[in-house]
This record gives structure tokens, sequence and C-alpha cells, in this order.
């Protein structure tokens, strides 16, 4: 039997990579299928919610249906929430990975380690078929450090701590990082919604 597809709306690869390894950890039988379309210029929303559903109705209103999305943002209390919704072009237009860490490694110079707290939070945006929209949330508290430890290099993970594991992201396999962050939290949500929900969504 084929297994459902569901399109996510992003063209990030390693987003795809987490994505499609959480769903098979937890032995989830859905094909999802990467954006088969450019999505430009479609974060510009005040709030992550915003930005999850502008890029999951981008994809439905052209038909690419079931489909979901998340918008991911790193949060610093002690600098007004930034970088926020900005997370992924912080640097500015051209920004990398490295150099979104680059830039706030530099801001927090000097800054106490307590006063680094910080949290990661995702939201997930579904739509059905029938339009039927869902929002799932998860967060994942940690510590912003002045260097980077780990070999993943994914976004801010090398400077994210996890205190309960003592390790950053940056230094956590795929497999537990799965279990554990902002990402796996809001995902594990979705897929049980998806699995109580499969007759009717698709």
């Amino acid at each position: 039997m084929k297994c459902p597809e569901i399109y996510a709306a992003t063209n990030n690869r390693n987003k795809i990579e987490e994505f499609r390894s959480f769903f098979e950890l937890f032995h989830i039988q859905f094909n999802i299928v990467p954006s088969p379309l450019k999505l430009e210029k479609l974060e510009d929303g005040t709030t992550l919610e915003e930005n999850a559903y502008k890029k999951a109705c981008f994809l439905s209103d052209k038909g690419y249906k079931p489909v979901f999305s998340d918008d991911t943002g790193l949060f610093l209390p002690f600098l007004d929430g930034i970088p926020g919704i900005f997370s992924s072009r912080f640097s500015g237009g051209s920004a990398t990975y490295e150099s979104n860490r680059s830039k706030l490694m530099d801001l927090t110079i000097g800054v106490s380690f307590e006063r680094r707290k910080a949290y990661f939070k995702t939201v997930i945006c579904f739509i059905a078929p029938s339009g039927e929209t869902h929002f799932f949330t998860g967060i994942a508290e940690g510590f912003v450090l002045s260097e980077e430890r780990g070999e993943y290099r994914f976004g801010y993970d090398p400077i994210f701590l996890y205190p309960p594991l003592g390790r950053t992201f940056g230094e956590l396999p795929l497999e537990t990082k799965n279990k554990i962050s902002h990402r796996a939290k809001a995902l594990s949500q979705f897929v049980q919604f998806l699995i109580h929900n499969e007759g009717i969504l698709f």
C-alpha cells in the first residue's frame, strides 16, 4: 500500500532531513514531499504562527495538499527576544548559519551565563485538503554559549546548550535531538494528530 503523501513547505534540506528522521524514528508511514516551489519572502509576518501559516497557505493555494510548514525562532529575553522571528536572517539578506551565530555571539560578549537564558520555539501549521488548519507548538529551554560546540552545524545548534544533557544541540546525534528538541515536541503533537485523523485528512 502506497504511503500517503504530505507536502512540507520548505526548501531547507536540513529541515527535511529532520522531518524524515523524526517520522522514521517513530515509524510514521507518511511520505514527506519537499516543496516543489521556491518559498521566498514569505516570512514577513509578526509571529511564528503567521510565518508558518503563510508558507503552508502558499502551497495549499497552488494545489499541493495536505501541507505543513514550520517556523522556528531562538528567543533571548535579555535581548528583548531577538533574534526571534528574524532568526534565519538575523545577520542580513545573505545570512548563513555561521554568520547568524557569529552575530549573536558578538552581542553576548561579556554577558553573564545566567543572563544568556534562551529558548527555541517551533510552530507547525498544517492545512488539510479541506482547508482545515491546525497549529502545534514546541519549546526547548537552554542557554546561549559564547563558543561553538559540536559537529552538527544546523542553525544555532552549536551554541545552544541544553542543560538536562549538558551538551549543545550541535553535540547531539540527530536521533537524540529528535526526542527532546523544540521541533521534536511540535512534531510529536503533529504526528499524533495525523495518526488519529488519517481517515479524515487524507
